[in-house]
Protein backbone atom coordinates (compact mmCIF):
# COMPACT_ATOMS: atom_id res chain seq x y z
CA UNK A 1 0.00 0.00 0.00
CA UNK A 2 1.94 3.11 -1.12
CA UNK A 3 2.19 5.75 2.07
CA UNK A 4 0.82 8.73 1.51
CA UNK A 5 3.37 12.58 2.26
CA UNK A 6 6.10 14.57 1.63
CA UNK A 7 9.00 13.03 0.22
CA UNK A 8 12.56 13.88 1.95
CA UNK A 9 15.85 12.67 1.15
CA UNK A 10 19.64 13.98 -0.23
CA UNK A 11 19.58 14.57 -3.65
CA UNK A 12 22.57 12.27 -5.18
CA UNK A 13 21.39 9.71 -1.67
CA UNK A 14 19.36 6.72 -2.32
CA UNK A 15 17.93 7.13 1.37
CA UNK A 16 14.39 8.39 0.84
CA UNK A 17 11.45 8.62 3.34
CA UNK A 18 8.05 10.13 3.55
CA UNK A 19 6.66 12.75 6.79
CA UNK A 20 2.66 11.63 6.63
CA UNK A 21 0.20 14.35 7.38
CA UNK A 22 0.63 14.16 11.28
CA UNK A 23 4.79 14.31 10.48
CA UNK A 24 5.64 10.69 11.41
CA UNK A 25 8.59 9.58 9.24
CA UNK A 26 8.08 7.01 6.88
CA UNK A 27 10.87 5.20 5.53
CA UNK A 28 11.25 3.65 1.82
CA UNK A 29 13.45 1.37 3.39
CA UNK A 30 11.04 -0.81 5.13
CA UNK A 31 12.08 -0.04 8.47
CA UNK A 32 9.89 1.14 11.27
CA UNK A 33 8.09 4.42 11.45
CA UNK A 34 9.45 7.07 13.38
CA UNK A 35 6.74 8.38 15.54
CA UNK A 36 6.17 11.36 17.83
CA UNK A 37 4.15 12.07 21.33
CA UNK A 38 4.31 14.97 23.54
CA UNK A 39 3.57 14.64 27.16
CA UNK A 40 2.95 18.21 28.23
CA UNK A 41 1.20 19.07 31.80
CA UNK A 42 -2.02 18.93 30.44
CA UNK A 43 -1.84 15.20 29.10
CA UNK A 44 0.13 12.87 26.57
CA UNK A 45 -0.59 14.12 23.02
CA UNK A 46 -0.99 12.13 20.04
CA UNK A 47 -0.43 14.21 16.64
CA UNK A 48 -2.01 11.87 14.48
CA UNK A 49 -5.63 12.35 16.79
CA UNK A 50 -4.86 16.16 17.81
CA UNK A 51 -7.29 18.71 16.41
CA UNK A 52 -5.18 21.45 16.37
CA UNK A 53 -2.55 19.74 13.88
CA UNK A 54 -1.35 21.69 11.19
CA UNK A 55 1.25 21.19 8.70
CA UNK A 56 2.95 23.27 6.23
CA UNK A 57 5.79 22.32 3.41
CA UNK A 58 8.46 25.21 4.12
CA UNK A 59 8.81 27.13 0.97
CA UNK A 60 7.40 24.20 -1.14
CA UNK A 61 10.89 22.33 -0.46
CA UNK A 62 11.52 19.24 1.40
CA UNK A 63 11.55 20.75 5.05
CA UNK A 64 8.53 19.60 6.88
CA UNK A 65 6.58 21.28 9.40
CA UNK A 66 3.92 19.77 12.15
CA UNK A 67 2.64 21.67 14.85
CA UNK A 68 -0.09 20.70 17.52
CA UNK A 69 -1.07 22.74 20.35
CA UNK A 70 0.13 21.90 23.91
CA UNK A 71 -0.46 23.98 27.49
CA UNK A 72 -0.11 27.49 26.79
CA UNK A 73 1.60 27.49 23.40
CA UNK A 74 2.60 25.14 20.37
CA UNK A 75 5.34 21.55 19.83
CA UNK A 76 6.78 22.40 16.29
CA UNK A 77 8.08 19.82 14.83
CA UNK A 78 10.23 19.94 11.85
CA UNK A 79 11.91 16.35 9.40
CA UNK A 80 14.66 17.10 6.54
CA UNK A 81 17.57 15.48 5.20
CA UNK A 82 21.31 16.34 4.97
CA UNK A 83 24.05 14.94 3.64
CA UNK A 84 26.30 15.52 6.40
CA UNK A 85 27.83 12.59 7.88
CA UNK A 86 26.79 10.21 5.41
CA UNK A 87 23.05 10.97 5.10
CA UNK A 88 20.72 12.13 8.42
CA UNK A 89 17.13 12.99 8.59
CA UNK A 90 16.56 14.99 11.17
CA UNK A 91 13.78 15.66 13.33
CA UNK A 92 13.68 18.32 15.45
CA UNK A 93 11.33 19.43 18.05
CA UNK A 94 10.68 22.87 19.51
CA UNK A 95 8.95 23.92 22.68
CA UNK A 96 7.40 26.64 22.18
CA UNK A 97 4.84 26.56 25.31
CA UNK A 98 5.98 28.30 28.78
CA UNK A 99 6.31 24.99 30.63
CA UNK A 100 9.06 21.81 30.19
CA UNK A 101 7.63 18.74 28.33
CA UNK A 102 9.11 15.36 27.48
CA UNK A 103 9.44 14.20 23.59
CA UNK A 104 8.87 10.44 23.22
CA UNK A 105 9.56 8.84 19.86
CA UNK A 106 8.79 5.64 18.12
CA UNK A 107 12.35 4.42 17.73
CA UNK A 108 15.71 4.22 19.72
CA UNK A 109 18.33 3.74 16.68
CA UNK A 110 18.51 7.28 16.69
CA UNK A 111 21.72 9.65 17.13
CA UNK A 112 21.07 12.24 20.16
CA UNK A 113 22.72 14.78 21.39
CA UNK A 114 22.12 13.59 24.62
CA UNK A 115 21.51 10.61 26.43
CA UNK A 116 17.84 9.67 26.86
CA UNK A 117 16.13 9.67 29.52
CA UNK A 118 13.82 6.89 31.59
CA UNK A 119 10.81 6.88 29.85
CA UNK A 120 7.36 8.56 32.18
CA UNK A 121 4.72 6.45 32.39
CA UNK A 122 3.27 6.01 28.93
CA UNK A 123 -0.40 7.20 27.96
CA UNK A 124 -2.34 7.50 24.74
CA UNK A 125 -0.35 5.47 21.60
CA UNK A 126 3.08 5.62 23.35
CA UNK A 127 4.75 2.20 23.29
CA UNK A 128 6.39 1.09 26.86
CA UNK A 129 9.78 1.27 24.83
CA UNK A 130 9.43 4.38 23.57
CA UNK A 131 12.89 7.00 23.50
CA UNK A 132 12.01 9.72 25.71
CA UNK A 133 13.79 13.52 25.81
CA UNK A 134 13.36 16.66 28.05
CA UNK A 135 12.31 19.63 25.93
CA UNK A 136 12.85 22.76 28.37
CA UNK A 137 10.82 25.89 27.67
CA UNK A 138 11.44 28.14 24.55
CA UNK A 139 13.92 25.21 23.52
CA UNK A 140 14.58 22.63 20.49
CA UNK A 141 15.72 19.11 20.57
CA UNK A 142 17.27 17.27 17.36
CA UNK A 143 17.84 13.45 16.71
CA UNK A 144 18.71 12.08 13.70
CA UNK A 145 18.14 8.80 11.83
CA UNK A 146 21.42 7.93 9.77
CA UNK A 147 20.87 6.54 6.15
CA UNK A 148 23.21 3.92 6.62
CA UNK A 149 21.24 2.36 9.53
CA UNK A 150 23.98 2.24 11.84
CA UNK A 151 21.97 2.71 15.11
CA UNK A 152 22.05 4.83 17.99
CA UNK A 153 24.97 7.15 18.82
CA UNK A 154 25.63 10.35 19.38
CA UNK A 155 24.37 13.38 16.95
CA UNK A 156 27.10 15.37 14.65
CA UNK A 157 27.13 19.21 16.02
CA UNK A 158 26.85 21.60 14.14
CA UNK A 159 24.54 20.53 11.41
CA UNK A 160 22.14 22.26 9.38
CA UNK A 161 19.62 24.45 10.11
CA UNK A 162 15.71 23.46 8.43
CA UNK A 163 15.97 27.09 7.23
CA UNK A 164 19.09 26.42 5.83
CA UNK A 165 17.89 23.18 4.13
CA UNK A 166 15.08 24.89 2.84
CA UNK A 167 17.54 27.76 1.45
CA UNK A 168 19.66 25.18 -0.41
CA UNK A 169 16.82 23.55 -2.07
CA UNK A 170 14.80 26.61 -3.10
CA UNK A 171 18.80 27.60 -4.72
CA UNK A 172 19.07 24.17 -6.07
CA UNK A 173 15.11 24.56 -7.62
CA UNK A 174 15.73 27.69 -8.55
CA UNK A 175 18.31 27.26 -11.42
CA UNK A 176 15.46 26.20 -14.01
CA UNK A 177 13.39 28.63 -15.84
CA UNK A 178 11.24 31.01 -13.41
CA UNK A 179 7.79 31.35 -13.39
CA UNK A 180 6.25 33.48 -11.17
CA UNK A 181 2.16 32.93 -11.54
CA UNK A 182 -0.28 34.53 -9.28
CA UNK A 183 -1.64 33.07 -6.34
CA UNK A 184 -4.97 33.87 -7.71
CA UNK A 185 -6.65 30.74 -10.09
CA UNK A 186 -4.86 27.74 -11.09
CA UNK A 187 -1.47 27.43 -9.72
CA UNK A 188 1.33 24.98 -8.99
CA UNK A 189 4.29 24.97 -6.71
CA UNK A 190 7.45 24.80 -8.90
CA UNK A 191 9.90 24.23 -5.99
CA UNK A 192 7.84 21.36 -4.76
CA UNK A 193 8.02 19.08 -8.35
CA UNK A 194 11.09 19.97 -9.01
CA UNK A 195 12.20 18.92 -5.44
CA UNK A 196 10.05 15.37 -5.98
CA UNK A 197 12.10 15.43 -9.61
CA UNK A 198 15.50 15.55 -8.08
CA UNK A 199 14.82 13.16 -5.17
CA UNK A 200 12.85 10.52 -7.26
CA UNK A 201 13.81 11.11 -10.84
CA UNK A 202 11.57 10.97 -13.83
CA UNK A 203 8.34 8.78 -13.93
CA UNK A 204 7.93 5.51 -15.72
CA UNK A 205 9.25 5.93 -19.27
CA UNK A 206 5.95 4.37 -20.26
CA UNK A 207 4.51 7.67 -19.01
CA UNK A 208 5.23 9.18 -21.81
CA UNK A 209 4.89 12.79 -22.08
CA UNK A 210 5.41 12.59 -18.11
CA UNK A 211 8.70 11.28 -18.32
CA UNK A 212 10.14 13.37 -21.05
CA UNK A 213 9.23 16.47 -19.46
CA UNK A 214 10.83 14.83 -16.30
CA UNK A 215 14.29 14.55 -18.10
CA UNK A 216 13.87 17.69 -19.86
CA UNK A 217 13.24 19.24 -16.41
CA UNK A 218 16.35 17.37 -14.97
CA UNK A 219 18.50 18.61 -17.13
CA UNK A 220 17.38 22.50 -16.71
CA UNK A 221 18.24 21.89 -13.03
CA UNK A 222 21.65 20.74 -14.04
CA UNK A 223 21.45 17.10 -13.21
CA UNK A 224 22.07 15.60 -16.62
CA UNK A 225 19.68 13.68 -19.04
CA UNK A 226 22.64 11.07 -20.04
CA UNK A 227 21.08 8.36 -18.41
CA UNK A 228 17.76 8.66 -19.72
CA UNK A 229 18.82 9.37 -23.21
CA UNK A 230 18.22 6.30 -24.88
CA UNK A 231 14.98 5.84 -22.87
CA UNK A 232 14.11 9.34 -24.11
CA UNK A 233 14.35 8.19 -28.02
CA UNK A 234 12.07 5.33 -27.27
CA UNK A 235 9.19 7.16 -25.36
CA UNK A 236 9.45 9.89 -28.18
CA UNK A 237 8.69 7.10 -31.26
CA UNK A 238 5.94 5.87 -29.14
CA UNK A 239 4.51 9.32 -28.34
CA UNK A 240 5.09 10.04 -32.02
CA UNK A 241 3.16 7.09 -33.73
CA UNK A 242 0.28 7.85 -31.21
CA UNK A 243 -0.13 11.49 -32.36
CA UNK A 244 0.87 10.60 -35.87
CA UNK A 245 -2.48 8.31 -35.78
CA UNK A 246 -4.79 10.54 -33.46
CA UNK A 247 -7.12 13.14 -35.61
CA UNK A 248 -5.69 16.11 -33.34
CA UNK A 249 -2.94 16.81 -31.19
CA UNK A 250 -3.41 16.58 -27.25
CA UNK A 251 -1.55 19.64 -25.07
CA UNK A 252 0.23 16.79 -22.86
CA UNK A 253 1.91 15.02 -26.18
CA UNK A 254 3.15 18.58 -27.85
CA UNK A 255 4.91 19.06 -24.29
CA UNK A 256 6.43 15.84 -24.30
CA UNK A 257 8.09 15.89 -28.15
CA UNK A 258 8.69 19.28 -27.10
CA UNK A 259 10.66 18.05 -23.66
CA UNK A 260 12.38 15.17 -26.13
CA UNK A 261 14.09 18.24 -28.36
CA UNK A 262 15.57 19.58 -25.68
CA UNK A 263 16.50 15.85 -24.24
CA UNK A 264 18.39 15.57 -27.36
CA UNK A 265 19.78 19.24 -27.82
CA UNK A 266 20.94 18.90 -24.03
CA UNK A 267 22.88 15.19 -25.06
CA UNK A 268 23.97 16.13 -28.98
CA UNK A 269 22.12 14.28 -30.06
CA UNK A 270 21.20 16.48 -32.64
CA UNK A 271 19.74 14.15 -35.49
CA UNK A 272 17.03 12.88 -33.14
CA UNK A 273 16.56 16.47 -32.24
CA UNK A 274 16.00 17.54 -36.06
CA UNK A 275 13.66 14.20 -36.02
CA UNK A 276 11.05 15.27 -33.63
CA UNK A 277 11.39 18.66 -35.51
CA UNK A 278 10.14 17.50 -38.43
CA UNK A 279 7.64 15.68 -36.96
CA UNK A 280 5.84 18.28 -34.90
CA UNK A 281 5.86 20.54 -38.65
CA UNK A 282 3.58 17.33 -39.59
CA UNK A 283 1.39 17.04 -37.21
CA UNK A 284 -1.59 19.35 -36.18
CA UNK A 285 -1.79 22.60 -33.81
CA UNK A 286 -1.70 21.28 -30.01
CA UNK A 287 -4.98 21.68 -28.38
CA UNK A 288 -5.30 25.09 -25.97
CA UNK A 289 -3.73 23.88 -22.65
CA UNK A 290 -6.68 23.90 -19.79
CA UNK A 291 -7.09 25.84 -16.92
CA UNK A 292 -6.83 22.73 -14.54
CA UNK A 293 -3.09 21.95 -13.39
CA UNK A 294 -2.48 18.49 -13.79
CA UNK A 295 -0.35 16.17 -11.07
CA UNK A 296 2.93 15.41 -10.97
CA UNK A 297 5.64 16.53 -13.26
CA UNK A 298 3.61 17.69 -16.09
CA UNK A 299 2.45 20.68 -13.84
CA UNK A 300 6.02 22.10 -15.11
CA UNK A 301 4.58 21.85 -18.70
CA UNK A 302 1.32 23.23 -17.92
CA UNK A 303 2.64 26.50 -15.79
CA UNK A 304 5.03 27.00 -18.73
CA UNK A 305 2.44 26.48 -21.51
CA UNK A 306 0.77 29.13 -19.46
CA UNK A 307 3.25 31.41 -20.57
CA UNK A 308 4.47 30.81 -23.41
CA UNK A 309 3.83 28.03 -26.25
CA UNK A 310 5.79 27.65 -29.37
CA UNK A 311 4.28 27.42 -33.02
CA UNK A 312 4.68 26.61 -36.69
CA UNK A 313 4.02 30.32 -37.86
CA UNK A 314 4.39 32.40 -33.94
CA UNK A 315 5.18 32.12 -30.51
CA UNK A 316 2.27 32.80 -28.30
CA UNK A 317 2.86 35.00 -25.21
CA UNK A 318 0.27 34.18 -22.42
CA UNK A 319 -1.54 32.19 -24.20
CA UNK A 320 -5.69 31.69 -24.82
CA UNK A 321 -7.32 30.49 -22.35
CA UNK A 322 -6.24 32.99 -19.78
CA UNK A 323 -7.62 31.93 -16.33
CA UNK A 324 -10.27 34.61 -15.53
CA UNK A 325 -8.74 35.06 -11.82
CA UNK A 326 -5.49 35.98 -13.40
CA UNK A 327 -6.69 39.41 -14.66
CA UNK A 328 -5.61 42.14 -12.62
CA UNK A 329 -2.35 39.95 -11.64
CA UNK A 330 0.87 40.07 -12.44
CA UNK A 331 3.11 37.42 -13.58
CA UNK A 332 6.82 36.79 -14.81
CA UNK A 333 8.01 34.59 -16.58
CA UNK A 334 12.29 34.37 -17.65
CA UNK A 335 14.74 31.76 -19.27
CA UNK A 336 11.69 30.09 -21.15
CA UNK A 337 12.79 28.22 -24.07
CA UNK A 338 11.16 28.02 -26.93
CA UNK A 339 12.51 25.95 -29.90
CA UNK A 340 11.81 27.05 -33.58
CA UNK A 341 12.42 26.35 -36.90
CA UNK A 342 16.27 28.94 -37.23
CA UNK A 343 16.74 27.20 -33.56
CA UNK A 344 16.17 27.70 -29.28
CA UNK A 345 15.22 30.86 -28.21
CA UNK A 346 15.01 32.12 -24.47
CA UNK A 347 12.13 34.22 -23.51
CA UNK A 348 11.49 36.51 -20.56
CA UNK A 349 8.01 38.54 -20.22
CA UNK A 350 5.83 40.39 -17.88
CA UNK A 351 2.15 41.26 -17.51
CA UNK A 352 1.34 44.56 -15.47
CA UNK A 353 -2.07 46.39 -15.12
CA UNK A 354 -3.33 49.67 -15.74
CA UNK A 355 -7.06 49.44 -14.68
CA UNK A 356 -8.66 46.94 -17.30
CA UNK A 357 -5.18 47.16 -19.76
CA UNK A 358 -2.58 44.82 -19.31
CA UNK A 359 0.86 45.83 -20.47
CA UNK A 360 3.10 43.33 -21.78
CA UNK A 361 7.13 43.48 -21.98
CA UNK A 362 9.02 41.04 -23.41
CA UNK A 363 12.65 40.16 -24.23
CA UNK A 364 13.77 37.32 -27.04
CA UNK A 365 17.36 36.42 -26.71
CA UNK A 366 18.12 34.38 -29.62
CA UNK A 367 16.71 33.63 -33.02
CA UNK A 368 14.30 36.05 -34.42
CA UNK A 369 10.22 35.09 -33.89
CA UNK A 370 7.23 36.65 -34.40
CA UNK A 371 5.08 36.85 -31.34
CA UNK A 372 1.53 37.40 -30.60
CA UNK A 373 -0.92 37.13 -27.27
CA UNK A 374 -3.83 34.98 -28.18
CA UNK A 375 -5.05 34.85 -24.30
CA UNK A 376 -4.84 38.76 -23.47
CA UNK A 377 -5.37 40.64 -27.07
CA UNK A 378 -5.55 38.11 -30.11
CA UNK A 379 -5.24 41.41 -32.30
CA UNK A 380 -1.60 41.79 -31.54
CA UNK A 381 1.50 40.48 -33.03
CA UNK A 382 5.24 41.70 -33.25
CA UNK A 383 8.36 40.90 -34.72
CA UNK A 384 10.42 42.73 -32.16
CA UNK A 385 13.25 41.38 -29.95
CA UNK A 386 11.81 43.05 -27.04
CA UNK A 387 9.55 46.05 -26.20
CA UNK A 388 6.39 46.77 -24.37
CA UNK A 389 3.07 46.77 -25.25
CA UNK A 390 -0.54 48.38 -23.52
CA UNK A 391 -2.83 45.15 -24.89
CA UNK A 392 -6.24 46.17 -25.39
CA UNK A 393 -9.15 46.29 -22.08
CA UNK A 394 -10.20 43.53 -20.68
CA UNK A 395 -13.80 44.54 -19.10
CA UNK A 396 -15.23 42.94 -16.88
CA UNK A 397 -17.92 41.60 -18.91
CA UNK A 398 -15.22 39.98 -21.23
CA UNK A 399 -13.43 38.09 -18.60
CA UNK A 400 -15.66 35.27 -19.32
CA UNK A 401 -15.30 34.97 -22.46
CA UNK A 402 -11.62 34.47 -22.39
CA UNK A 403 -12.40 30.50 -20.99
Amino acid sequence: MPVTGFPVGVVGGRWRGRVTPWGALVPDDGSPTLDWWVAAEDRWHTPAAERSLRQRVVEGVPVVETSIRVAGGDAVQRTYAVADDGGLTVMEVENRSPASFALALSRRDLLTARPPGAAPAAGGDVPPDALVLPVGHRTTVRVALAHDGRGAGPLPLPLPTADQVARGWLAQTSCSLDLRLPAAGPTVSLPTVRSELLLDGPDDPDAGPGFLVGVAELGRLGAGVDPWVDEAMVAAEALGRRSKRARSLRWTEDAGLGAAREVFERADAFRAARDVVALLRRLPPPEPTPLDVPAGVLAVAWAQRRVVVGGPDAVDLVPAPFPPEWVGHELEAYGVPVAGASGTSTIGLAVRWHGERPALLWEVDGPPVRLRCSGLDPAWTSASSRGEALLSRVPPAAQRDLR
